[in-house]
């Protein structure tokens, strides 16, 4: 357990050659919110099924971002309610750890989704 607090810290301390710089969002920015959030849901089902971690990260981050956008408790449980319990939480927690400083998943070795 103290190990992968560690792998995690490090994961997170990792100084990039890049601090800025943005990620590009898995949907058409321009697009209403549901196309946007089901085309960012089923990338990262796709993501996850073949284990590319860096890209399963960015999508449950910009999911969590989406999630996060809603106005009101009512429209984020509507919207959660089409996620598995498990997708939810990786999208929420990934948002979390990132919000600040997307670009950092990018720098990541062990964190996964």
């Amino acid at each position: 357990n103290n190990r992968l607090i560690d792998l995690l810290t490090q994961d997170l301390q990792l100084e990039l050659p890049f601090e800025n710089g943005d990620l590009i969002p898995p949907y058409d920015e321009t697009a209403p919110f549901d196309e946007q959030f089901k085309n960012a849901y089923a990338a990262l089902q796709r993501l996850i099924q073949l284990k590319e971690r860096l890209n399963s990260l960015i999508n449950a981050y910009y999911i969590g971002k989406l999630l996060n956008s809603l106005e009101t408790k009512a429209q984020q449980f509507r919207y959660k309610q089409k996620l598995t319990n498990n997708y939810t939480r990786i999208s929420e927690n990934v948002f979390d750890i990132f919000e600040h400083q997307p670009v950092k998943i990018l720098g990541t070795f062990y964190i996964t989704a």
